[in-house]
Order: structure tokens, then C-alpha cells, then sequence
């Protein structure tokens, strides 16, 4: 079972019918192995499946929520804490450059309809991260929605903090979920290399896929 940390409900989705639509991907080699790994990790995440952040309606924490559709199969969710990433950002150096212009640089965002009732300092930074989730490289603002929309609409530069990709697997709220997160962004990156050897290369020395699948079993 899965978590909605939005709605505080358990859930649940065909995790069978979910990654035998990843496994007919027509693919070449070898990334149709990585594929194939990354199949056997999430089938385990799944059934393993764990929370790392506990709900409390008494110490509400806010959780960004992105949706993953697979059309005529399934949906589901994939969870950012945002306090959590809040922390993290502190840690970086924040970047300044106009709206419209990260937009164009395939930063998706979502855009608010209630920014008057808002108040809030536009001059804080967004928070942004890798999330390729249509095998492209993609960004999202995963924190300051409101403040994107605003400097979008206005044309302004907005402050923004682009996290990496090891930062960013923390923030995310359930084995199942940091699986799929990193089965997509590997598969993003190597579909982007140009020869066989390079994506061997990928795939014997760069993928953490084994690696991730043993921290599962180790944590069990």
C-alpha cells in the first residue's frame, strides 16, 4: 500500500499492469537492462514499501504532491517535504533570473489562480528540482508556486535554488516512490548518451540501481 499525504489516506494501484507498461518500452540496448533492473527494484519497493516522514494532524507538515498518470492504467503520487527542503536550500546559493526565462528553460510550475490572498516575499527564493518524468529533462518548482506565478505574470526575476538530485532523494516520502524517482531520472540520462558504449558505461559504473535495491534489503 501507498501513502497520500495529502488526503492522509492509504491507497493502492496495479503495480503489475504499472511496470509491464515500463517493460514494453521499446528501447535499445542496453538500456532496455537498466529498464529491466529498475522493474525488479520497484516490483520490491513496492512490496516493501515504507514511510519515511509519519503524519500527524497535530504537526501538520507541508508535502509537495506530484501525480503520475499512466494513461488507461494507473496514477499515482510522488511526495516532496517541502519544510524539509526548506532546510536544504539554506545550504545553497541562491540563483536570480527572469521567470518567463526558467519557464522557456523547462521549468514547469503550477500556476496559481489566488495570488492576492497571498502574502508572501516574492524575493524568496523557489525552490527547484530535476523531475524528468516524460523521459525528458525536465525541472519543477516543488516550493514557491505562488511566487513563480507572480514574477511570471509581472515578467520579473525571481530568486531560485535549484536543488541536486542527491538532495533532493531525501525530500521524497516513500520507498516506493524514491525508486520510481530514480528509475526516471536514470533512464532520462541515459537515454541522452549517444553510443553503446557510453550507456554500458552508464549502466555498469553509474547506475545505484543494485545499490539502492541492497539499501532496501538492509533497512528491512
Amino acid at each position: 500500500m501507498l501513502f497520500d499525504y495529502v488526503s492522509s489516506s492509504e491507497y493502492d494501484i496495479d503495480i503489475n499492469a504499472i511496470l509491464e507498461f515500463y517493460n514494453s518500452f521499446n528501447l535499445i540496448k542496453p538500456i532496455d537492462e537498466l529498464v529491466a533492473n529498475w522493474i525488479e527494484v520497484m516490483r520490491y519497493a513496492y512490496k516493501n514499501n515504507r514511510c519515511y516522514f509519519s503524519y500527524d494532524k497535530n504537526k501538520p507538515c507541508e508535502y509537495y504532491q506530484q501525480i503520475i498518470k499512466i494513461p488507461s492504467i494507473a496514477q499515482f503520487y510522488i511526495h516532496f517535504n517541502v519544510d524539509k527542503a526548506v532546510d536544504v536550500a539554506q545550504n545553497y546559493d541562491f540563483q536570480r533570473l527572469n521567470a518567463r526565462r526558467l519557464v522557456y528553460n523547462n521549468v514547469e510550475y503550477e500556476v496559481q489562480n489566488d495570488i492576492k490572498k497571498y502574502h508572501f516575499s516574492c524575493e524568496t527564493p523557489i525552490i527547484v528540482i530535476d523531475f524528468p518524468c516524460r523521459l525528458q529533462s525536465e525541472k519543477m518548482v516543488i516550493d514557491g508556486n505562488h511566487r513563480m506565478t507572480s514574477k511570471v505574470i509581472k515578467n520579473q526575476d525571481v530568486n531560485y535554488v535549484k536543488l541536486s538530485i542527491p538532495d533532493t532523494v531525501p525530500l521524497i516520502t516513500q520507498t516506493f516512490e524514491k525508486a520510481w524517482y530514480l528509475f526516471a531520472v536514470e533512464l532520462n540520462a541515459a537515454i541522452q548518451l549517444k553510443t553503446y558504449n557510453q550507456r554500458k558505461n552508464f549502466l555498469e559504473h553509474q547506475s545505484i540501481c543494485k545499490d539502492f535495491l541492497m539499501y532496501m534489503k538492509n533497512s528491512d
